[in-house]
């Protein structure tokens, strides 16, 4: 009997901690949370032979400003010279020269701004060569750089019913842009109770002064529009209304769908069950199995 007795207290203290693994399988754990902080450090080296390379503006870079400053960063140089290139509209290649600097020290950085308005909306690229102490002239270092008459950026997310977000930056001549959508036949995505077209016109006073640019939510969900890609297509105009510039970007678009109840699904091949269910179905198995062995050993212990 005594015998028994111990064997009932150790299942009971089975399904003592199976109880209380079920309890701390159920309870969500805690968010962890780690901060770090990095730090930049700028340290200027002195070459050991001639040179001048650009620090600004970045290779690549686009800008709608014409006047565009430049840095570069010289060291063991007499003379520094530069020139600028850009294909004028019949494509040909052409040259400007640009004034030339004698630095009172062998090494430093050395800046000015440079106007581009007068060759129009294009690629440029910045070059500039050393002459170094020993009077020989070297071309250190090229750079890239875009002027344009607006800038279109449509990484911006989305609002509150899933409209896409776009940014839209625009040069001190435009006027105005609009703004006209399309779907992936070419229809145009917002037409209006009347059957009219609905294009989204952009001015100067919709600039944010905090960051330069006008930040507009495409109305889909306004209109009614399908869950697809769409062409976006923007024109800006000076104040003369004479067309400037034209680009497209394209955006997805979801509809809003209704919230659906989180119950913490859990995947099992093609089948999706509950946590709940899950802890409900692993008790009710783990107390027939204390059931059974409890109803064997009452057997046993009457033999």
């Amino acid at each position: 009997m005594k015998r028994t007795k111990k064997q009932l207290l150790g299942f009971a203290g089975l399904a003592a901690v199976g109880i209380m693994t079920a309890i701390a399988y159920g309870v969500p754990a805690p968010n962890a949370s780690a901060a770090t902080q990095n730090t930049t450090v700028n340290v200027q080296v002195t070459e050991g032979n001639p040179n001048n390379i650009f620090a600004s503006p970045r290779d690549g870079s686009e800008t709608v400003s014409s006047l565009v400053n430049v840095v570069t960063n010289y060291s063991q140089a007499k003379r520094l010279d530069f020139y600028l290139t850009y294909k004028d509209e019949s494509g040909n290649t052409q040259r400007v020269d640009l004034p030339s600097y004698s630095p009172a020290n062998d090494a430093g950085t050395y800046n000015f701004d440079l106007d581009v308005s007068p060759y129009g909306f294009g690629e440029f690229v910045l070059h500039t060569s050393v002459t170094g102490l020993d009077n020989v002239t070297r071309e250190t270092d090229t750079v890239s750089f875009t002027y344009s008459a607006m800038i279109i950026d449509t990484n911006q997310g989305v609002d509150d019913k899933k409209n896409p977000i776009v940014s839209v930056e625009i040069g001190s001549s435009i006027e105005k842009v609009v703004v006209a959508i399309f779907d992936k036949d070419g229809n145009p995505a917002f037409v209006d109770e009347n059957g009219n077209v609905v294009n989204i016109e952009l001015n100067r006073s919709d600039i944010d002064p905090a960051t330069g640019k006008i930040l507009v939510a495409l109305p889909f969900e306004k209109y009614g529009a399908k869950a697809g890609t769409y062409a976006v297509v923007f024109s800006a105009y000076d104040k003369d209304n004479k067309l400037v510039s034209m680009q497209t970007a394209f955006v997805d678009y979801s509809p809003l769908t209704p919230d659906t109840p989180n119950t913490g699904m859990l995947s099992i091949g093609d089948l999706n069950i509950s946590r709940v269910d899950y802890l409900v179905t692993g008790m009710i198995a783990f107390c027939a199995a204390v059931g059974l062995a409890v109803f064997l050993i009452f057997r046993k212990s009457r033999r």
